[in-house]
């Protein structure tokens, strides 16, 4: 699956499937923003690599449906602006990711997350169900909170996007194991 998206002037957008080369970036970016939600936080490093191997690792990656889409610079296809994973069907997303910036300009702001949520097949006026609480604080030492989760389900109710939240642990415990 492959859709192109203009997201800005100069930036041209490919969302295309998660490749094996992919997955160590996906892996370091869900671990370091994860660490910095709520629930996190405050874990020790072994603690939290023991719930994100027994949640994400050895749960969601297991999952035959578990899809995972790249957003990559049309031109250089290793190059990753975003990734998101998510289950379709009434799609669930577990988790996304949009890179931050880099020397000369920020990926994020830019339509990235809504290209590949209408790629994972949320559309205006449909809804979605999430599973991860997004990061809190934009570090692990710092009190400023990023009210990330709330600016999402802000640009989601703008576009007539229903979203709601159930655990991880509940996605991964109604059978599907």
């Amino acid at each position: 699956m492959v859709a192109l998206a203009p997201i800005a002037d100069e930036l041209k957008v490919r969302i295309r499937g998660v490749t094996e080369s992919d997955v160590p970036y996906i892996d370091s970016t869900w671990q370091a923003t994860w660490l910095l939600s709520n629930r996190n936080r405050r874990l020790s490093r072994g603690e939290f690599g023991a719930r994100y191997s027994h949640v994400v690792t050895n749960g969601l990656f297991k999952l035959p449906d578990t899809r995972i889409i790249v957003a990559c610079d049309e031109e250089d296809p290793d190059l990753i602006l975003g990734w998101l994973c998510y289950t379709a069907g009434t799609p669930t997303i577990h988790y996304a990711f949009t890179r931050g910036g880099n020397r000369d300009a920020t990926m994020r702001r830019q339509g990235i997350f809504l290209a590949m949520l209408t790629v994972a097949g949320v559309r205006d006026g449909s809804s979605f169900a999430y599973t991860f609480h997004p990061q809190d604080r934009s570090h692990r030492q710092n009190n400023e909170r990023t009210h990330l989760e709330a600016k999402l389900l802000a640009v989601a109710a703008r576009r007539r996007i229903a979203a709601r939240y159930v655990s991880i642990e509940s996605f991964l415990g109604r059978g599907r194991r």
